[in-house]
């Protein structure tokens, strides 16, 4: 995912927004729902530089050819060393990311490249991989990857509905909470803000959540799409004091983001 579309991203619909409503959980078009934490590899793979002896070096490797070989093929043919591997690659700096869409072909070749992409992590940065599907042809990669964007953070805020007239545009302004939830005690810090873009709330968001503290999950939760940054705003002002007012409606946050208590920073 580096330079390509921002992307990535499990939702599922949960809260207060998530009453009787025909549409799945998982649809994006559903009015609320909220994505998932950091490490969507099975491995959790994040490395900070080129730091690993060789010796380490071959354990992440093998590391990686092992998960990637529990993959099954789509097409459901029997499975090859010769297969070829889709896969996303995530770089968070501060608050921002990119994302790319890589495909390699070869086991081992494919668990090469993700070694070496994690080891060569720039200063300050988190990288991060997730493995997507095992394909026969390049053409079958192709299709995989087409629907990964559609699938993606960016993909979905796309097609978040719009609150008022007008059209969807890049540049809408998106309402969305963030929750910090320590899995210690399922505590979560909350937060509630505006962000314009669906590029740019999509990049914070993959970056947001990739960077999550060791025991610590990072949730995130679209309340609202309009076009317009005073609509935002009063719509924040109103999520803030009912939060601050409301015990049902910390309650139903709570819910939101699978926590025993919450705070509002």
């Amino acid at each position: 995912m580096l330079l390509a579309a921002v992307a990535m991203g499990s939702l599922a619909a949960r809260g207060q927004d998530a009453k009787t409503d025909p549409r799945s959980p998982d649809d994006p078009t559903r009015p609320g729902y909220v994505g998932g934490g950091p490490g969507r590899t099975s491995t959790s793979q994040r490395r900070s530089g080129p730091g690993l002896s060789p010796a380490d070096r071959a354990r992440l490797i093998q590391s990686i050819e092992e998960q990637l070989a529990q993959m099954p093929c789509k097409d459901r043919t029997q499975k090859s060393p010769a297969d070829r591997f889709v896969f996303t690659a995530i770089e968070a700096q501060g608050m921002r990311a990119s994302v790319d869409y890589r495909v390699v072909q070869g086991l081992k070749e494919t668990a090469e490249a993700v070694a070496d992409f994690l080891l060569s992590t720039p200063a300050e940065a988190v990288r991060d991989w997730e493995a997507l599907a095992r394909v026969k042809t390049a053409s079958a990669a192709r299709k995989q990857i087409e629907l990964a964007k559609t699938q993606s953070i960016e993909g979905r805020l796309e097609r978040f509905p719009l609150t008022g007239r007008g059209r969807k545009a890049p540049d809408d302004v998106f309402v969305v909470g963030t929750a910090e939830l320590r899995l210690s005690d399922r505590h979560a810090d909350i937060r509630f803000q505006a962000m314009r873009g669906t590029g740019e709330v999509a990049g914070f968001l993959i970056a947001y959540t990739v960077g999550a503290p060791e025991q610590t999950q990072r949730l995130w939760h679209v309340f609202l799409r309009t076009k317009s940054d005073g609509d935002a705003e009063q719509f924040l002002t109103g999520l803030r004091r009912q939060y601050d007012a409301a015990e049902t409606y910390r309650s139903s946050i709570a819910t939101i983001y699978r926590a025993k208590t919450t705070r509002r920073c």
